[in-house]
């Protein structure tokens, strides 16, 4: 990253504790009292740090993940993770195990259920989605045909969104599908859109977000035309986060910046480092946890930063 950019940075915000690896998947707990973060470790290793929200009392709690992909935290306390195409559950003891085999996974509001891409060396190759009781161990297929990618469950549990390629022959899955919505329980899946991927749905579970190659779109569940949120020159792909209210969005887009997008006006600002690469939002909406540095740091720090841009504070990283 350009140096002079960074050291304004450093200027505008408090001394943060030293690190010396690149910090991915921020995620807060369900009370908003504590956050924490992927910290890589050197030779395709992971580490899972945490801190209170201000970023004090930093500490690991699970060290040495091979080939750690993404992590969220159960309202439990608990955390599950993907490594190496297999989920895992990690509880007090920092004991990881097995839920199952997949990526690309999501959770409920509540945490009792985690829907998967199925996955094993191929994860590009046909698979169905599975959503997987986290307490019976209870499992539902869905989608038993195509390249099923990217699900997310509905808040409250009883629907699963997903991205679908579709068979062009030959064993390969090239025809786009759009986004499709099923029953959590299993059924038929109803498709929504023509195209697009990287479903995300509202707090409220009446909407969702979709990218495809003219940009960002909101459309109800039910389906129909939607509305362009932020035009494909900016397109956000995956990395696209629901305010807690309902009423913002908050998305990174293609150049690496990341944008607040009012859901009913759709005005945008930027927040956060010139170069952003994951992010979440607090609990209570007020603030966004935000990796990522001046455009080529090749070691992405941890950041806080309010909704309005304002309050940008490094919390980690070099």
């Amino acid at each position: 990253m350009l140096a002079a950019v960074l050291a304004a940075l450093s200027l505008a915000v408090a001394a943060p504790a030293a690190a010396q690896h690149p910090i991915a998947s921020p995620v807060w707990s369900f009370d908003g009292t504590r956050i924490a973060w992927a910290e890589a470790s050197g030779a395709g290793q992971h580490e899972i740090w945490s801190a209170n929200a201000d970023g004090t009392n930093q500490h690991r709690i699970a060290p040495g993940i091979d080939s750690l992909f993404e992590f969220a935290w159960l309202p439990s306390g608990d955390f599950i993770y993907d490594a190496n195409y297999r989920l895992f559950r990690v509880g007090s003891d920092g004991q990881p195990r097995p839920v199952g085999s997949g990526v690309t996974f999501s959770v409920d509001r509540k945490g009792a259920l985690v829907a998967y891409q199925t996955a094993d060396l191929c994860p590009s190759c046909h698979g169905p989605i599975e959503v997987r009781s986290l307490s019976s161990g209870k499992t539902w297929r869905i989608a038993g045909t195509g390249q099923n990618l990217f699900p997310a469950l509905s808040p409250d549990g009883t629907s699963v969104a997903f991205t679908r390629f579709l068979s062009s022959g030959r064993g390969r899955y090239e025809k786009q599908g759009g986004i499709w919505i099923a029953s959590s329980r299993g059924g038929t899946p109803v498709r929504r859109t023509p195209t697009g991927s990287c479903p995300q749905w509202s707090p409220d579970g009446r909407r969702l977000t979709y990218a495809d190659a003219s940009g960002l779109h909101l459309i109800d569940r039910a389906g129909g035309a939607g509305t362009l949120l932020l035009r494909g020159g900016n397109l956000p792909a995956c990395s696209v986060a629901w305010a807690p209210d309902g009423k913002r969005i908050a998305a990174a887009t293609s150049h690496g910046r990341l944008l607040v997008i009012d859901a009913a006006t759709r005005a945008s600002h930027p927040i956060g480092p010139t170069h952003s690469l994951s992010f979440a939002w607090a609990p209570d909406g007020s603030r966004l946890l935000v990796t990522g540095g001046a455009t080529g740091q090749s070691c992405p720090a941890l950041w806080s930063v309010k909704p309005d841009g304002s309050a940008l504070r490094r919390l980690r990283g070099c």
